[in-house]
Parts: structure tokens; C-alpha cells; sequence
């Protein structure tokens, strides 16, 4: 029933830009680059919990936890997108929608994403003969990001703007053991639902109707793994072009 819903929230988001588009006085694709630091701030000790392996359960005891929390990685993803405004040169108020892919994606690749990696915690041989545990989080493919944003003209050559973002992303986590460079995976779950993303745009005119943007942004989901509360955050800069029609 949460699913549904929020695929109906996510569509009746569109419908909305949709209709926009039809009174709007012009309209703007464009497309970039986004560089992102994603920073894990809480993700709950039980998806991140692993037991013994079975192998190593007659000289091994108890359960090792590893820990993502504060964990962060780089990430550069293309996006894409239209929005439409109403209004003059000197003040717009725009809606629209971005895609974004995500390369951080590739959770069947080793040591992708955000994970930890860390010795079963009764295990003192060496680390070359040591039994391991991880966790990796990873987000999906793509992101759908709906927003709604304000433009003002300072200057001939330069504006300034503001948008308010709600994307729509999923996340996943598996734990397990890593055997000598395998992976065994142990526990898995996804969240997928909206988060919330501010970004400031600093506007230069290349010529009558191109665009190139800086943007700083902040984006932020509180997701739930395992039945325990997560945070993921994201800090970030956009640098793309538009052309406005």
C-alpha cells in the first residue's frame, strides 16, 4: 500500500509539471554534470549485524557489527532535465523535473558504493587468513527529481535562482561475509521513497537564449533498513548548460 502510494504522489507530481507546461511563456532543457560527496550519518547496527560463518562456527564465536556511520564517497553522476516558467527577464518561477544516473549503482562490483569491510571479531589469525564481514549501501540507477524554483535577473549577464527538489531514489544494503574476495551476501534491503533537495543556481547568459549554471545543492533521505532509521546525505555542485526557448 506504501509503495502504491507513493507512486501515485510521484505521478501526480508529473501531471502537475505537465500542466504547467501548457501556460508556461518558455521552456528549458538542460543537462550537466553533478560532483556529489554522499555521506552515510546513521544506518542502524542491525542490517550491519553478521554472524559466524558456518565454516568457521567450531573456532569462531559471536556476531561482528561493522560500521558505515560517518562513512562518505565521491560520486560524478550526468543529469538531465526540462523545467518551464511563467513570468519576464527579471523574475521567473519555474517547474520542472531532472534525471540522474547514478554510477555508484553497480552493486554487483566489489567495493562500490559506500561499504565497510572489517575481521570477524573473535578472529586473531592474520589478516590474510582472517575471516571478514561487510556491508555495502548502494543507490539505484536512476533518480527522479520533480523541483519548483524562483529566478531573478541581477544583471544582463547573470541571475540568480533557488529550487526546491523532492527526489525520487532507492536505496539498498547487503551484509554478509567476504571469503577471500567473494562475497556472501547474509542480509539485504531496500528503501525507495522521496527525500528533499535544495540547490542555489548562479546563472551566466552566453549568448540570447544559452545558459551556463553553477549549483551548489544539498540533498538528504531518511530511509529504513531492517526496521531501523537510516540517514544519507548528499553535498554537492551541478555545472551544466541550458537553452531557453
Amino acid at each position: 500500500m506504501e509503495r502504491k502510494d507513493r507512486k501515485s504522489s510521484l505521478f501526480l507530481l508529473f501531471v502537475g509539471i505537465s500542466l504547467f507546461y501548457g501556460g508556461c511563456s518558455s521552456v528549458k532543457p538542460r543537462i550537466g554534470f553533478e560532483l556529489t560527496q554522499w555521506e552515510v550519518k546513521e544506518l542502524g547496527g542491525k542490517i550491519q549485524t553478521t554472524p559466524v560463518h558456518s565454516d568457521d562456527s567450531g573456532f569462531l564465536t559471536g556476531r561482528t557489527i561493522t560500521n558505515l556511520d560517518g562513512d562518505k564517497t565521491w560520486d560524478v553522476a550526468p543529469k538531465a532535465g526540462l523545467l518551464a516558467s511563467i513570468g519576464d527577464d527579471n523574475l521567473r518561477f519555474n517547474i520542472g523535473a531532472d534525471i540522474r544516473y547514478n554510477p555508484l549503482s553497480h552493486k554487483d562490483d566489489y567495493h562500490e558504493g559506500l561499504y565497510d569491510w572489517r575481521q570477524q571479531v573473535s578472529d586473531t589469525r592474520p589478516p590474510s587468513q582472517g575471516s571478514f564481514v561487510f556491508t555495502q549501501l548502494t543507490p539505484d540507477y536512476f533518480t527522479y527529481i520533480p523541483f519548483v524554483g524562483v529566478e531573478r535577473k541581477l544583471s544582463e549577464r547573470l541571475c540568480l535562482g533557488f529550487e526546491v527538489g523532492f527526489p525520487y531514489m532507492q536505496w539498498e544494503v547487503r551484509s554478509g561475509h567476504d571469503r577471500w574476495g567473494r562475497w556472501e551476501t547474509v542480509q539485504r534491503d531496500s528503501w525507495s521513497g522521496f527525500g528533499m533537495r535544495y540547490t542555489g543556481n548562479v546563472l551566466f547568459k552566453i549568448n540570447e537564449n544559452g545558459e551556463f549554471f553553477i549549483s551548489p545543492f544539498y540533498e538528504q533521505y531518511n530511509p529504513e533498513f531492517a526496521g531501523q532509521g537510516a540517514k544519507i546525505r548528499g553535498l554537492g555542485l551541478f555545472l551544466g548548460v541550458g537553452w531557453r526557448f
